[in-house]
């Protein structure tokens, strides 16, 4: 296992490279549908890559590189997103995050997520608890009367409109990444995120295990854990700090 802090000084170095073409006007992006790609992404793939190979031997399997997608079935294997959030990051907005994890038998024992814009530092590792900027998150019971919903809207828009009024949200927080959000759920920052469009595991399995060791994790819309076994998570996500709220949110959806 690489310590989190060479892990922390990997994601700088990226996010530092990203700042640096925002700043010199050298992004290139293409748009296909809701997808943003970009050089920057290319850029941090490489970084990233090439960092890991230095401290560890597990296949790497990352969003840039389809040749790379068949490491899935590993036992052992580094995900990583390298942009996540790249409509944010092109667009000059704030919300995007360098994330990746360690997957073991289908399921992350490390993640890590680093929002440099906001200079927020996330990881977590199996058994041993979850932290932001190397201080331990506590598992924050909610406030039901006060709750926070986040999502990329500028206002609450589809499914999350349903669950804002369901559940009288008293605030509604306009973020980016999907990484980015599920760490603003994990730190108490929000409450309730929630989507019913097709994600990646790269896009959950990072902050997915900063729940999981806060005794709650991602389910789909239809009350079941991730499985991180396909690429694709076709059935949407409910994530919150508390599962019993989770189940009712899915049960209310269902």
């Amino acid at each position: 296992m690489i310590e989190p802090k060479i892990i922390k000084n990997i994601l700088h170095e990226v996010c530092n490279k990203l700042k640096s073409l925002k700043f010199n006007s050298e992004i290139n992006y293409q748009i296909n549908g809701t997808q943003f790609k970009s050089n920057a992404d290319l850029l941090a793939n490489e970084i990233i890559k090439s960092h890991l190979k230095k401290y560890s031997k597990y296949p790497i399997l990352s969003e840039e590189d389809k040749s790379s997608w068949r490491y899935i079935d590993s036992k052992l294997y580094w995900l990583i997103d390298p942009l996540d959030g790249t409509a944010s990051y092109c667009e000059g907005f704030p919300g995007y995050v360098s994330q990746l994890c360690l997957m073991k038998n289908f399921r992350p024992i490390f993640g890590a997520i680093y929002a440099p814009e906001f200079n927020l530092f996330f990881h977590a590792k199996e058994g041993e608890g979850a932290f932001c900027n190397f201080e331990k998150l506590l598992n924050r019971s909610l406030d039901r009367k006060n709750l926070k919903l986040i999502d990329n809207y500028p206002k609450p828009n589809g499914v999350s409109k349903k669950v804002f009024k369901e559940f009288k949200c008293k605030e509604y927080i306009e973020s980016g990444s999907l990484g980015l959000k599920i760490s603003r759920v994990s730190d108490g920052y929000a409450d309730i995120f929630v989507k019913d469009v097709k994600t990646k595991i790269w896009d959950l399995a990072p902050g997915d295990i900063l729940l999981r060791e806060l005794n709650s994790e991602i389910i789909n819309l239809k009350g079941e854990r991730i499985d991180y076994s396909n690429l694709t998570i076709e059935d949407g996500i409910i994530c919150t700090r508390n599962l019993e709220l989770s189940n009712k949110i899915q049960k209310y959806l269902s």
